[in-house]
């Protein structure tokens, strides 16, 4: 019997409608269906590399997102978003990974923070943690990782401190290249320092002169003989260079008093904070070199209450430059080190770091070490488009969260589409129309400025052929003032990060004034006896002596 097609329409029209509707459907989002197994089948493959993972998130269908360390740690990293984004989260994720494999691998880490100290107190909460878990399982790991621990705190307690000073010259360091580099590096950041360019010269000398190992001055002693010519004198009658002795009182002699004094000024802006003016006192300085080498997982915090704006962005500077300086020293390359310098939007704002990260991002990966940029606006930061080009360029990995749309402009190319979003219809009945692949990449650009907390997009060259737009997994840390209380204890421990009690500091401190005034009592007695001698000789010749 031979059904009529109004039957036939009867009969199975529903369902071969519902099934017309799902096949169209099913090839309108097959592009965004083959972008998510793409991701997928790579998500599947990097968690099963060897060695250990960490676990930055899940995707948006929920996929976790486990990344083999090892290779993450090798890569420089551009870390973007503004405030509250999650990318002090992030980090906190990494961090706490490398803690947990500590004893399997060897690799170190330096997390700089150089404004709210949010990253520093999380970091040192996960080594306490890490502390306390090893010490009831293996007081050998617990011991070994302690030694390893790093601790530089401008705003910490008064009771530990780290000696910090900028005239202690690097091992095997030039003493001229030493002290060109520090005066770079001051004059760089002090207020209208190109205004006292012409100072230049004669602040090296000064330098080079009060770094040497007979008088190991301190920046506050460059300070105070500035204008101050009685410590002036005291500090060139210690000085065992002729050739620095003749240089620096001729250069100094063409410089007027006001422009020493306006230079002791701007200088002085170091020691608006009593506790960074102490550790600048200090008799030694951090061995950049050796926390690369040997592995340390050092915590820098170059912000708090009593430290002002333009004081902790020159801090800021100071440590990420010596790391950048102490890579192309290092001996044991084979151990990665990984150099996460927050705020590293004023790092792009000094001509001098621009021209050191310049270098380091080129250059340090042959030495083992690799920079993470974490910053809320970096585009706005870096003038010109050629440096922010070649740091596009040379990471390896990013994680871009809200924030402003140009610093995600690099991720373009790689932006998720499905090839199915509409276009606004202008008319009720006007035909469906869609947004070409460019197009919809420039509208995720933009709404990249509207991203929820904690959401971001995840790019890593050469393994990922798409970026993933993830959501950051939580970690179980206090926050606020609970975090700083959890982590009071050790912040005040001087036993642990290579710090010293305040009690030790001062007496160190007083044992080189003591020495320093032993060893200009000897010089002016031995001047003293010179002259004497020269009087007698003269006087002898006259035909008498003179005394």
């Amino acid at each position: 019997m031979k059904l009529s097609p109004w039957v036939l329409d009867k009969l199975l029209g529903k369902q071969m409608s519902r099934e017309l509707r799902a096949h169209v459907s099913a090839m309108a989002n097959a592009p965004e269906r083959a972008s998510r197994d793409r991701a997928a089948a790579t998500l599947a493959v990097l968690a099963e590399r060897p060695g250990p993972h960490v676990n930055v998130g899940e995707t948006d269908g929920g996929q976790e997102i486990s990344l083999p360390l090892p290779d993450l740690v090798r890569l420089h990293a551009l870390i973007t978003g503004g405030s509250g984004s999650g990318k002090t989260m992030a980090m906190l994720l990494i961090v706490n990974a490398m803690l947990a494999c500590s004893e399997d691998f060897r690799f170190g880490c330096a997390l700089i923070d150089g404004a709210k100290s949010d990253l520093f107190l999380g970091a040192l909460y996960l080594v306490k943690r890490r502390l306390e878990e090893l010490a009831s399982a293996d007081r050998a790991a617990a011991s070994r990782l302690r030694r390893r621990v790093r601790i530089i705190d401008f705003a910490g307690p008064p009771a530990t401190i780290t000696p910090f000073n900028l005239l202690a010259r690097w091992p095997d360091a030039d003493p001229d290249a030493f002290a060109a580099h520090q005066v770079e590096l001051l004059l760089d950041l002090v207020p209208d320092g190109d205004a006292l360019k012409l100072a230049a010269a004669p602040l090296k000398t000064l330098v080079q002169i009060l770094s040497a190992p007979e008088i190991s001055g301190s920046v506050i002693d460059l300070i105070q003989v500035l204008d101050d010519e009685i410590r002036f004198a005291d500090m060139l009658a210690r000085c065992v260079d002729a050739t620095l002795l003749d240089t620096v009182r001729r250069q100094f002699g063409s410089l007027s008093r006001s422009t020493k004094s306006a230079l002791r000024r701007r200088l002085e802006v170091l020691t608006s904070s009593v506790n960074v003016a102490r550790m600048f006192v200090g008799r030694t300085a951090p061995d950049f070199r050796r926390f690369q080498d040997d592995g340390c997982f050092v915590l820098v915090n170059c912000a708090g209450p009593n430290i002002s704006g333009r004081l902790a962005q020159f801090l800021n500077t100071l440590v990420v430059s010596n790391f950048c300086r102490a890579v192309y020293a290092r001996g044991n390359p084979e151990i990665p080190f990984v150099v996460i310098a927050d705020e590293s939007q004023h790092l792009f704002a000094s001509q001098t770091m621009r021209e050191h990260l310049q270098d380091a991002g080129r250059l340090s990966r042959r030495y083992g070490t690799y920079f993470w940029f974490i910053t809320q606006n970096l585009s706005a930061s870096v003038p010109d488009p050629r440096l922010l080009r070649l740091l596009h360029t040379n990471v390896g990995w990013t994680w871009s969260g809200r924030g402003d749309p140009a610093d995600c402009a690099f991720l373009k190319p790689v932006m998720p589409v499905a090839g199915r979003r509409m276009r606004p219809r202008r008319e009720a009945f006007e035909a469906p129309r869609f947004y070409t692949d460019a197009e919809e990449r420039a509208l995720l650009i933009e709404e990249t400025a509207n991203l929820p907390n904690r959401t971001a997009y995840f790019s890593w060259k050469g393994q990922l052929s798409e970026a993933l737009r993830l959501r950051t997994a939580q970690l179980d840390i206090p926050q606020g003032r609970e975090l700083e209380t959890a982590v009071l204890s050790l912040r005040s421990d001087p036993t642990i990060g290579q710090r010293l009690s305040r009690t030790a500091y001062d007496q160190s401190i007083r044992a080189r004034e003591v020495k320093a005034s032993v060893s200009a009592g000897n010089v002016e007695s031995s001047l003293e006896g010179a002259y004497r001698q020269n009087r007698v000789t003269r006087g002898s010749g006259n035909g008498g002596c003179r005394t």
